[in-house]
């Protein structure tokens, strides 16, 4: 039964996917660069997310995707979610985490806003390590349509367990640019 509702959601939710936004971005940072996707309603409803990122300083990488849900009240976006995310960090072994979270969006115009989100994974949400967190926040500005660049800050680290030491995935400002079709 539940693979029948699961099903059932995912169609239903695909289905809806041509009505949303899509938006394909790289963002270049202090320590990394990294590639993301996603696909999200205006203003309000499911969106779906997807990214790889590389610390080009020692080769650590992480890479998933997303689901969540956001709620627009006027001035301010607010969203939740959970991610499945694939860590290959320096350090330690290679797992998943399924972090969960959420952000908030602050609009000062309607082509600039502020945003930040936070994500965290505890130990009964991981294999691999003690606890994954994630962060990034930053300003953004619509400079066209289909132009956004941003400029903020980006940190996941995650908390070694049974030995394995803490380590940082990637920490550090970017400048970043997007898509919008």
């Amino acid at each position: 039964m539940f693979k029948k509702t699961l099903t059932v959601v995912a169609i239903l939710s695909t289905l809806s996917v041509s009505a949303n936004a899509a938006e394909i971005g790289a963002q270049l940072g202090t320590q990394h660069t990294e590639l993301n996707a996603l696909i999200a309603p205006e203003p309000t409803g499911i969106f779906y997310t997807a990214n790889w990122a590389n610390n080009y300083n020692d080769g650590r990488n992480s890479g998933g995707v997303g689901l969540g849900y956001q709620v627009s009240l006027g001035k301010a976006d607010l969203y939740a979610g959970a991610k499945a995310i694939y860590m290959a960090p320096k350090k330690g072994d290679n797992g998943f985490a399924a972090p969960i979270g959420g952000g908030v969006r602050v609009h000062f115009s309607d082509e600039v806003y502020a945003y930040g989100e936070g994500y965290t994974a505890p130990r009964g949400l991981n294999n691999a390590v003690e606890n994954y967190v994630e962060v990034d926040a930053g300003l953004a500005w619509q400079v066209r349509d289909e132009v956004k660049l941003k400029a903020g800050y980006r940190h996941i680290s995650v908390h070694g367990k049974s030995g394995t030491p803490n380590h940082t995935l990637l920490d550090g400002a970017y400048l970043g640019a997007a898509l919008q079709f």
